[in-house]
């Protein structure tokens, strides 16, 4: 009898566990360019760099949490470096917003793919951006 209550409590404690997580869906790939024409009164621009985005792949989870799987290149010859503030999205109801704080190092003209999250937001993704 004990060993059945011990499997039954086993099996809840998994359960309970394993609903803690939320799994990221993908909501769009992106490869092509488009442009979005909403209001940008604020004038909010992601800082000039060297990077150009090639194309990303929009993710999700249930809870608003927003990520972007963003493939990018360095222009320069030169290592440079990826941070939040080379990088604007603008979302579904039109707000602009940066990336979460992050920094990745690129060698002189590499392509590299990074992760990148874009916090918890009621309204999705629509289009990444850099500024040359």
């Amino acid at each position: 009898m004990s060993k059945y209550i011990i499997s039954v409590l086993l099996c809840l404690s998994f359960s309970a566990l394993s609903d803690g997580y939320e799994a990221i869906n993908i909501e769009q790939v992106v490869s092509e360019r488009f442009e979005l024409a909403f209001p940008n009164e604020d004038n909010i621009e992601p800082n000039i760099s060297d990077f150009t985005v090639i194309n990303y792949i929009l993710l999700s989870e249930e809870g608003g949490e927003r990520w972007a799987v963003v493939t990018l290149k360095n222009e320069s010859s030169s290592r440079r470096t990826l941070t939040e503030k080379h990088l604007l999205s603008t979302l579904a109801n039109g707000d602009y917003i940066f990336p979460s704080n992050f920094s990745q190092s690129f060698k002189g003209n590499e392509v590299m793919s990074v992760i990148i999250s874009f916090a918890v937001n009621k309204f999705p993704i629509l289009f990444i951006k850099t500024r040359n």
